[in-house]
């Protein structure tokens, strides 16, 4: 069924019955890679086709699928990211999409966009494309880098990612990690923020990252919430900010 995974409205996981089509194998009906069908052995003063049963032969279990953006990144170029200045409005992998809002007027975004950038050391939103660990999830080239314009004047679509409802797939899990940018923010300080803890370290600073499920009808069926940062607790050895790629589970989100 691999290969019929993205066919629109078809559940490969949900599949309970298999359409056989008879045909004369005289080489005028074509198979899906367009070779010619032959019988060798035709049938005479018969209905046609003549099936008593059908076996299974290669079974395997429906397992999770696995969606990265390494599609996406192939189609970069020699850039190291899209923030949507390409135009496209949104970035689509297999069954995922995800939304992105580009000014042209501002040249700013917000949403998703892809990226390559391995920079771990520059700080600044000069560098807003990077993620702390250099790279991807197990050693792959490419991520996505969120961002949230909560600005009361001109509030944007948080990022969001949709799963296409005709593949009948859902969310299990994801990982996520800080941006170089922010990580550098919070361990030095810059022009918008103080550094995490303050002068002291005491100060009870963090980062968290809330993920809601949404269904169909645009209803919330529950968060999920990840601590990207936390310097509350008392002994600041437990101090923390998050720089690996960390999984998440969101199989609670499942009916999103």
């Amino acid at each position: 069924m691999a290969e019929l995974r993205d066919q629109a409205g078809l559940d490969v996981t949900a599949v309970k019955y298999v359409r056989l089509v008879d045909i004369v194998g005289d080489g005028l009906t074509r198979d899906a890679t367009g070779d010619s069908i032959y019988d060798p052995t035709p049938t005479f003063q018969s209905a046609g086709l003549d099936v008593d049963g059908v076996g299974v032969i290669h079974a395997v279990e429906t397992g999770p699928g696995v969606i990265d953006f390494e599609t996406l990144g192939g189609g970069l170029g020699p850039s190291q990211f899209d923030n949507g200045a390409s135009g496209a409005g949104q970035f689509s992998e297999d069954e995922l999409s995800l939304n992105n809002d580009y000014s042209t007027a501002y040249q700013s975004w917000s949403g998703w966009s892809i990226s390559q950038t391995t920079d771990t050391t520059t700080a600044g939103y000069t560098n807003q494309y990077a993620n702390i660990t250099g790279g991807g999830v197990d050693d792959s080239d490419t991520f996505a880098v969120g961002f949230f314009d909560s600005s009361p004047s001109d509030a944007l679509t948080p990022p969001t990612m949709t799963l296409d409802p005709a593949t009948g797939a859902s969310f299990d899990s994801l990982y996520v990690t800080n941006t170089t940018y922010a990580v550098l923010s919070m361990q030095q300080g810059d022009g918008f923020a103080k550094k995490f803890g303050g002068v002291t370290g005491n100060d009870p600073d963090y980062l968290r990252l809330t993920i809601t499920g949404v269904d169909a009808s645009g209803t919330p069926v529950g968060d999920v919430k990840v601590m990207l940062a936390d310097y509350r607790p008392a002994d600041n050895t437990q101090d923390f900010i998050v720089d690996t790629w960390t999984p998440v589970d969101v199989s609670s989100l499942s009916d999103a």
